[in-house]
């Protein structure tokens, strides 16, 4: 299997593992043994162990010790895909109307950005107001990205260069990280506390959430440094 990661913390490796444990686990209705895996994906046992603990350790994978099958008496171990594995690898679609009510706010955020760069606070009193996952972040993002426009191109420049590499869209923490870091001292604690809740809907949002925020960020930038080009490419 290829290497090369598909999103930070989970390697093409780790998502093809990812993949067959989910197929094997319908197949036999049950929990797999990480030699039939090792089979099917066509590496070696040891791969496929080394693999699984990986991903039990990221809250993708659960193991179990299973009484009968192992040698001379030892208990066997087979492994089972967490709902965590099952959101990442086979992402729900995002219900239409959080859909439309984001394409609402998201507008919204963009005009600000692109007429008040720097003004940061409308954007955390619009943080309060939404009651979907989506938008909320979305909101704090865009502030993010208003607080620290005030320091200039540099950190912009980076978080545009770190979305380029192509890291995937839980990039997204790095970023808002980078960000928040650039911003004025006396910003911090408005932004800080919507930043501890923005790290928590982060996962709740899913894979499609958060693909659409990472595009939203992009756009973001272009709106605070006016017609920049950003590109994800």
């Amino acid at each position: 299997m290829a290497g090369g990661e598909a999103t930070v913390g989970l390697t093409r490796r780790r998502r093809e593992v990812l993949r067959g444990l989910i197929a094997l686990r319908r197949e036999l209705g049950g929990p797999v043994h990480y030699t039939l895996l090792a089979r099917k994906l066509g590496v070696s046992k040891w791969t496929a162990y080394e693999v699984l603990r990986a991903l039990e350790k990221e809250g993708y994978v659960r193991a179990y010790y299973e009484a009968k099958g192992g040698k001379a008496g030892r208990p066997g171990i087979v492994f089972e895909p967490t709902e965590k594995a099952l959101e990442e690898v086979e992402p729900k679609p995002l219900p239409s109307r959080v859909r439309t009510e984001w394409a609402k706010v998201k507008r919204r955020i963009l005009k600000w950005l692109a007429e008040r760069p720097r003004n940061y606070l409308d954007l955390l009193k619009e943080a309060k107001k939404q009651r979907e996952v989506l938008p909320f972040c979305g909101c704090v993002l865009g502030a993010l990205v208003a607080g620290a426009s005030a320091k200039g191109g540099p950190v912009l420049d980076e978080v545009a260069n770190l979305i380029r590499q192509g890291r995937g869209e839980w990039v997204l923490l790095i970023v808002a990280g980078m960000l928040l870091s650039a911003t004025a001292r006396r910003r911090l604690k408005g932004l800080y506390r919507h930043l501890v809740k923005f790290q928590e809907e982060v996962e709740r949002v899913g894979a499609e959430g958060r693909r659409a925020l990472l595009d939203f960020l992009v756009e973001a930038l272009k709106a605070v440094r006016g017609e920049r080009e950003v590109s994800t490419i």
